[in-house]
């Protein structure tokens, strides 16, 4: 078979149904695994790794027990355990983290598509993979590589049901909530956001509550199920966790740390620099926020996300920490995008989008300290 003939072969493939969408999420799903497989064992275990791997060597049963005890939800430590009963290299452990983070960026362009246009999705896509935050705790044993894909399912799944009421889809964002909760328990706040969005746009229909309220029984009942232990556990060690009180530079920090990831070691100057393109793109985006409903939701959810934590750290044990708020990070990069591709001019459309999708720093964790640099290799 000649090269022309196999080309042609190639393009045939493609031109089936849904066989280009299959090589777009695979093309994007490699880039990024590429990206959080460089280096992916430069790094030595850290402390909160090294608690994990230890739970994860005990039974199912003891893992319940222990997380119990502790600020867990069993369901990643069970993932962990059995991903480590295939190997337990080293290695092997952190090639978990690499393949779970991964799963964000196919997940993003199909979320971007849905709420803007394809090239949303391609851009989505790209700084998904790209992004500073998500390839770092991709590269390490946490319940954190995996949340940003619960919270873009959940909110694909919400858009979907409120264009279309069906069943299905109602119970994909039960289906994403409850796996999202009891691998990271702070997934409960994107619950409430989406009820409170919901009462906004049915107010009195009671009739069309009826199918977002029965799909989402098995959530509510499986949140009870470890909602009250958790209270009781942050009621217990309130003051005795990692966390600072919650501070007007923690606030900002935030912000700093969802798009390039780091203040340089309290190097603020530099951070907000090199920030500006997020903040920018931040900013531009409130005008089609205001024209395009489905980008009017994804805003709502991360504003009333970010406001819970700060009331919860206000009321009692602060929570408030970069990585805490890490899995809202595809939020934050759909706002930014969607701004500059909102802005008529081209040049300054591709003067804010080149930067967004294409910054990319690397983080390496000494036993000190974080250190951040741009990768120029």
């Amino acid at each position: 078979m000649s090269r022309f003939q196999k080309f042609a072969t190639f393009r045939l493939l493609l031109a089936r149904p849904g066989a280009e969408q299959i090589a777009t999420y695979t093309a994007l799903f490699l880039f990024a695994f590429l990206l959080r497989f460089y280096r992916l064992f430069d790094l030595d275990l850290n402390f909160d790794e090294t608690i994990l791997l230890l739970i994860a060597k005990s039974s199912y049963r003891e893992i319940i027990d222990i997380c119990k005890l502790d600020n867990f939800t069993p369901l990643y430590p069970w993932l962990v355990k059995s991903w480590i009963t295939i190997s337990s290299d080293a290695h092997w452990h952190r090639l978990l983290g690499a393949i779970l983070g991964s799963l964000t960026p196919p997940l993003a362009f199909i979320l971007g598509r849905e709420l803007y246009d394809r090239r949303l999705g391609w851009l989505l896509g790209i700084a998904t993979s790209l992004s500073v935050p998500l390839v770092f705790f991709s590269q390490m044993v946490r319940m954190y590589n995996i949340q940003p894909f619960w919270i873009c399912l959940s909110l694909l799944a919400f858009i979907k049901a409120l264009q279309t009421n069906r069943w299905r889809y109602w119970l994909l964002i039960a289906f994403a909530n409850l796996v999202g909760y009891y691998m990271y328990f702070f997934m409960v706040f994107v619950f409430f956001a989406e009820f409170f969005i919901l009462c906004l746009r049915f107010k009195t229909h009671l009739k069309r509550y009826l199918r977002p309220f029965v799909s989402q029984l098995p959530y509510f009942f499986g949140v009870v199920l470890w909602f009250v232990p958790t209270l009781g556990r942050v009621t217990q060690v309130e003051g005795e966790f990692w966390v600072p009180p919650l501070s007007w530079e923690g606030l900002g920090g935030v912000w700093l740390f969802m798009g390039i990831g780091s203040d340089f070691r309290d190097h603020y100057a530099l951070a907000f620099l090199l920030n500006m393109p997020f903040l920018a793109g931040f900013l531009l985006a409130l005008p089609a926020v205001i024209r395009n409903e489905k980008l009017r939701i994804v805003l709502i959810i991360y504003g009333l996300v970010i406001a819970f934590f700060v009331g919860v750290s206000i009321l009692g044990q602060s929570f408030f920490s970069n990585g805490y708020l890490y899995f809202l990070t595809p939020l934050y990069l759909i706002i930014v995008i969607a701004g500059w591709l909102s802005m008529r001019n081209r040049f300054l459309r591709n003067a804010g989008v080149t930067p967004v999708s294409y910054t990319h720093l690397r983080a390496h964790e000494t036993s000190l300290h974080l250190v951040c640099r741009l990768l120029l290799e």
